[in-house]
């Protein structure tokens, strides 16, 4: 005997938490979210490689370009609504 034990553990699907419509809300707004945080990081780096120069030094500041402001706020906007989602988790 290898002093190892096995356990089988059988769940009981019946018990399944209902989904209400309070779920549904935090589910669409975690894909919202969701979507639009990878929107922000793609318009923040496409403001990033446009900034540059021919000898790739940025030509001004990121901060005063608004594509990047957009970007930001986007990504800001995006991640206070993945929190305002888990308040809506189970």
């Amino acid at each position: 005997s290898t002093g190892l034990t096995l356990t089988c553990v059988i769940k009981d699907f019946s018990m399944h938490p209902e989904v209400s419509h309070q779920n549904m809300i935090g589910v669409a707004i975690a894909i919202g979210a969701n979507a639009v945080i990878p929107l922000a990081l793609n318009l923040q780096k496409y403001a990033h490689l446009h900034n540059k120069d021919d000898e790739g030094k940025p030509r001004r500041p990121y901060t005063k370009i608004p594509l990047w402001w957009a970007g930001i706020v986007l990504m800001i906007s995006g991640e206070f609504f993945n929190l305002l989602a888990y308040g809506y988790a189970p």
